[in-house]
């Protein structure tokens, strides 16, 4: 009895497995071609977060920071991130390094902090790259801010007392008044706002260690009432000083009584 010859399967293995390798060789290139030219997005996909636009900054040492985002039409994670200051020229003014976060996922924070010269209104700006290299458009809509550092100047420092009992008696009683001269301003940011006033009242205590009324004030006249009230032999402290729009203070005007 003759032995049949049987047909190896091998051939029809080897001719599936090479097409399986040709299909996924060229959907990989279909999908390099398609690719090409993509950028990872700054201007849809992030947030600036600080300065803000229209910020008014008292301190020329600024953090910069925005949380990155992803092209979601790519699945293209930034990698990198880039800022630049300008001046009301659009001329830059100070940039960072590019700044590596190995961004894995959406909502990395990205930081930079840098000093500026000098006062006055500052515009900023971020791009991103891929881990690729590939290097999005700057985004389309700078933040502007400013910098103010200079103080209000001084108010003048009034204070009286308002007799409150009979002259001459035990019962006789002072209660303050303290009222001033406000300051001028700066042409900077902070002289947009209302100036307010810090003012400190305090009895037979020079230091302020205990001050009897300590507020923020937005008028020229404050009395504190009864929590700082005067015998006649007692001596009393007042000081006053100007907080512009942006944070920065004058300093401190003082007057005192008896004088």
């Amino acid at each position: 009895m003759k032995n049949k010859k049987i047909k190896k399967p091998g051939w029809l293995v080897l001719n599936i497995l090479l097409f399986l390798v040709i299909a996924v060789s060229v959907l990989a290139v279909k999908n390099q071609s398609l690719n090409i030219g993509k950028k990872a997005t700054v201007s849809s996909f992030y947030s600036k977060l600080s300065p803000g636009n229209d910020a008014c900054l008292n301190t020329k040492k600024v953090n910069f920071s925005f949380i990155e985002g992803v092209d979601i039409s790519t699945i293209n994670y930034p990698h990198d991130a880039f800022f630049a200051v300008y001046d009301t020229n659009g001329k830059i003014i100070n940039q960072s390094n590019w700044l590596t976060k190995a961004i894995s996922k959406y909502g990395q924070i990205v930081q930079w902090t840098t000093t500026l010269p000098a006062d006055g209104r500052y515009s900023w700006r971020v791009r991103t790259r891929d881990k690729n290299g590939t290097l999005s458009a700057y985004d389309i809509s700078p933040f502007a801010f400013s910098i103010d550092t200079t103080p209000p100047t001084v108010p003048q420092c009034l204070a009286y007392l308002v007799n409150r009992g009979t002259y001459g008696s035990p019962e006789e009683q002072f209660l303050v008044r303290v009222s001033w001269e406000p300051g001028g301003t700066d042409t900077g940011c902070g002289s947009a706002k209302a100036l307010l006033y810090q003012v400190q009242v305090s009895v037979n205590d020079p230091e302020y260690s205990k001050p009897c009324a300590s507020t923020y004030w937005s008028k020229a006249t404050y009395e504190p009432g009864q929590s700082c009230r005067l015998a006649s032999y007692d001596k009393g402290y007042a000081r006053v000083r100007a907080r512009d729009g942006a944070g920065n203070f004058s300093p401190w005007a003082e007057c005192h009584w008896p004088y």
